[in-house]
This record gives C-alpha cells, structure tokens and sequence, in this order.
C-alpha cells in the first residue's frame, strides 16, 4: 500500500529525485519499500509521466534511466489561457473573457499582445479604449520590461463576467497549490461554457 497522502507517481518522484533509475530499479525500489507493482505498470506511469512533464528518459546502456524533469512554470498569460479555452466557446467569446480576466485581474486595459501570451490571435471584438488610458497602460507595463508598441490599443471588456473570472482564478489556485485531491468531486472547477452568454 501506498501512503495514504501519496499516489504512486508522486512516489516514484521521490525515489528518482536525486538519482536516475531504470524502470526495473524503480520496481525493485518500490517492492523495497513495500509497494508491489508489476513493471508493466510502473512503465506506464512512467510513461504517463514523461507524457505530462514529470519525468524525463535518457539512454544510459544497457538500460534507459528516468529522471525528474524540471517542470516549465507557467505564468499567469499561459494559466488563464488554458483555463478559458473551451471547445464550447467560440475564439470570440473565449477573447472577451480573457480581457475581463486580465483587466479585472490588473486593472488596467489589455493588449493584443497579452493575450496572444494567453494563446489568443483572433480578431478582437471589442472596443479600443483612448489613446490615454492605452498610453498609462503601457507604462506599466514598460515597467516591467513588457514592451508594447506605441500604436497597438488597449482594450476592456464592459460585459458582467465576475463568475468567469472568479472561476478561472479557483481552478488556476488548485493548480497552483495542488489541492484538487482535497476538494469535494462534486465541485465545479471547469469553466461553465453554458453560463456564458454573449451570443
């Protein structure tokens, strides 16, 4: 059995944490420490690992080793980006919250160019906000060594999307923080694309 608090991926992140492993001595380790998985099952974890990021594999003959990978961190753009993607949103729609999000989140007016850092290309549909207030916005962002062209315009979204953007901001918490085991599997933690309605 394992750890009550562990699962078996996080487990074998242990035992490879500071020393590369074959699959057959991370199977050997795991039955060291009480853990009976056949190997067939550790190399589909293993592979479900480096499918994901967790682990990387490297030729070190006669075998191939496993080690943990150093996993990319995603900034703010990336993580509402992926949590506001939705096959049942259209690129539109999906825009429109990633502004209120941002603008929300900031207070400020959004650029193009952030929410392409979000994964978003489309057109805009949205109104420019003046050339004022696109102007104290960029200064802020020069700030933080964020340079944005002096005729790309800023934009700001009026719609009420409080829910959305209370939403995205939970489920990007639970990732960050890893505590989707703790939570109740009746909670809603997608974005509810049915609640949207800006048609």
């Amino acid at each position: 059995m394992l750890p009550l608090e562990k699962t078996l991926g996080e487990v074998i992140l242990d035992l490879i944490k500071n020393d590369p492993r074959s699959i057959s001595g991370i199977t050997r380790e795991l039955r060291t420490a009480g853990h009976k998985y056949h190997k067939l099952v550790v190399t589909g974890y293993l592979q479900a690992m480096e499918d994901f990021g967790y682990v990387r594999e490297r030729d070190l003959p006669p075998s191939k080793v496993y080690y943990k990978a150093i996993p990319h961190k995603k900034d703010i753009y990336e993580s509402i980006g992926e949590n506001i993607s939705d096959p049942d949103l259209t690129t539109r729609e999906q825009i429109l919250v990633a502004i209120y999000v941002l603008g929300r989140l900031f207070h400020r007016p959004i650029f193009r160019k952030e929410l392409a850092k979000c994964g978003f290309t489309g057109d805009i549909n949205a109104p420019p906000v003046d050339r004022e207030r696109s102007a104290d916005a960029r200064k802020i962002l020069l700030k933080s060594g964020f340079k944005i062209p002096k005729n790309e315009p800023a934009y700001e979204v009026k719609l009420d999307l409080e829910d959305k953007f209370q939403e995205i901001l939970l489920v990007i918490l639970i990732e960050q923080f890893g505590i989707k085991k703790l939570i109740y599997e009746g909670t809603q933690s997608k974005l509810d694309s049915g609640m949207l309605d800006m048609r």
